[in-house]
């Protein structure tokens, strides 16, 4: 009887050690670590940009959603604001573009007016819904 005990007092702390790590990796929610905005004037009007951003994220798993913002004050997004559904084409606006490698997300996003500073954001959203705090740059 002492034996099957210890079996079962085994069998329950590997299973609960399973569970628990199993459910902590499920709820890290990924962040962005780097973020940056690469523009390029139009050829053929040097006052508009076609922007493209670049974005490094912790992690690659229990990803949902990359919202990117543009705009002319901090936090503002009166430039542009998109929300990118992870790794998926489908659906983007005109001149929105999606690419990735591993942890590196290349999102092309379109043209806008070429201002003298620029203020970016990004953020992630993970599987279970909770977003990160948001990664915010200044670029001119």
């Amino acid at each position: 009887m002492k034996q099957k005990l210890k079996i079962f007092r085994l069998i329950f702390i590997i299973s609960l050690a399973t569970v628990l790590t199993t459910e902590k990796a499920l709820c890290q929610t990924p962040t962005v670590t780097d973020a940056y905005i690469i523009s390029q004037p139009l050829s053929t009007d040097s006052t508009i940009l076609q922007g493209t951003y670049i974005v490094e994220l912790s992690d690659s798993n229990y990803v949902s959603n990359i919202e990117v913002k543009i705009g002319t004050m901090a936090g503002a997004s009166d430039i542009l604001s998109h929300t990118f559904l992870y790794d998926s084409q489908a659906g983007l606006p005109t001149g929105f573009s999606y690419a990735r490698v591993g942890n590196k997300l290349t999102l092309g996003v379109s043209t806008y007016p070429d201002e003298s500073t620029f203020f970016g954001q990004v953020r992630v959203q993970a599987t279970n819904g909770t977003w990160s705090s948001p990664m915010q740059f200044i670029t001119n």
